[in-house]
């Protein structure tokens, strides 16, 4: 590594090497690693080259004629915008589109906004920047030998959805157990692999739905007579409003983020019932091997997640009639992390629909059954991807 300002040189020696550099990651750039996917047309708002501008706007709030919320949209003939709030007290993230041939230097922001805006309405531009929105692009790959990528050196959002932070963060929970497991000495040869096999399908969901959602604003429709004190006017603003309605998948895309699943890895140990629809909006709880753990409270006011361990969780359902110390003993023999925890509420065996299950470090269901495993250690192999 080298420090730009001095020169100074330092070698560094590790045992893995996890490129979370965003975008332009030059670790994805040395490997050699493309984008796949969608790229960018200029069309319209949310697909193509946009403006970001930060300001203050405090007044803004005389002049609103609904609750303060945290996103308004602004539609008319001349300019459109989203202001996305930032502290609710008038400093607001401005997303509007670039006038073809213009750069973030070249653009008139406070001219913009004043469009968008149809009020004359004091305020401060803090900051404006460029970017591109309608992508919708995953790395080719994940990780080459011990160097691996996450977060957006492997995958470039839209906004639209929100998912991109989430996506990286599930990047790093799945990486990161079978990266500990491997260090710590329980992780089977094969773990680290299944790093790209369970995530890149997953950003490849994630981001076509962000697209989906991009294209959605790209096509609001702008009637001419929108602001006509006219029968006219006022249905042309019904059918904007319609169109707007239809934006709510996107600020409650449950489904999206919650319904993340790895149906086929190897690490997953299937039962033979099959998950419920991904919807995008939709989430229905399951624990169906390959998905996130259900979440219920427990009769003491805490969540059951709250008692998961750092490593494995095996969860016993009313008592857990079968005997599972030999799986405990397993796990011990080859020093993986498990934690046993007994749930008694019905409502937690009605939920999981088995006595017992084995959830991943990363919450998701690896095994269920209402019978101990007859080969924990087959079991243990199969899970820590030995």
């Amino acid at each position: 590594m080298a420090e730009a300002d001095s020169g100074r040189t330092e070698t560094v020696r590790c045992g893995h090497l996890i490129g979370c550099d965003g975008a332009g990651s030059i670790v994805r750039q040395t490997l050699g690693f493309r984008y796949e996917g969608e790229g960018s047309e200029d069309v319209n708002m949310m697909m193509g080259r946009m403006l970001s501008t930060y300001v203050d706007m405090p007044d803004i709030l005389d002049h609103l004629k609904t609750p303060n919320s945290f996103h308004f949209w602004t539609v008319n003939p001349d300019a459109r915008a989203a202001f996305v709030a930032i502290d609710g007290k008038g400093k607001f993230q401005v997303l509007s589109k670039l006038p073809p041939g213009k750069t973030e230097n070249e653009v008139d922001a406070e001219d913009l906004i004043r469009r968008a805006l149809g009020a004359d309405v004091p305020f401060k531009i803090l900051l404006k920047k460029g970017w591109m929105a309608g992508l919708a692009l995953v790395a080719e790959k994940y990780q080459e030998g011990r160097v691996f990528m996450a977060g957006d050196a492997v995958h470039l959002f839209t906004p639209t959805g929100g998912f991109g932070m989430n996506t990286g963060i599930d990047d790093a929970a799945n990486l990161g157990w079978k990266l500990a497991a491997r260090h710590q000495g329980w992780g089977g040869e094969g773990l680290l692999a299944t790093y790209e096999s369970e995530r890149r399908s997953i950003a490849i969901r994630n981001t076509t739905m962000s697209r989906y959602f991009a294209n959605a604003v790209a096509q609001i429709p702008v009637p001419e007579e929108l602001e006509e004190d006219t029968p006219g006017g006022e249905r042309a603003r019904a059918m904007v409003g319609e169109h707007l309605d239809g934006f709510r998948e996107e600020f409650a895309s449950l489904g999206v983020q919650l319904g993340v699943r790895y149906d086929g890895s190897p690490l997953i140990v299937p039962d033979g019932t099959s998950p419920p629809e991904d919807h995008p909006s939709r989430y229905v709880p399951t624990a169906c091997p390959g998905g996130r753990a259900p979440h219920f409270w427990r009769a003491d006011g805490s969540a059951l997640f709250d008692h998961f361990g750092q490593g494995f969780t095996l969860l016993r359902f009313g008592g857990g009639l079968a005997d599972t110390s030999n799986l405990e003993k397993a796990a011990r023999k080859r020093g993986a992390p498990l934690d046993t925890v007994a749930v008694d509420e019905p409502e937690g065996r009605k939920l999981y629909e088995r006595n017992h299950a084995l959830i991943r470090p990363d919450g998701h269901v690896a095994w269920r059954g209402d019978e101990a495993p007859r080969d924990p250690d087959r079991l243990l192999d199969s899970v820590a991807g030995a």
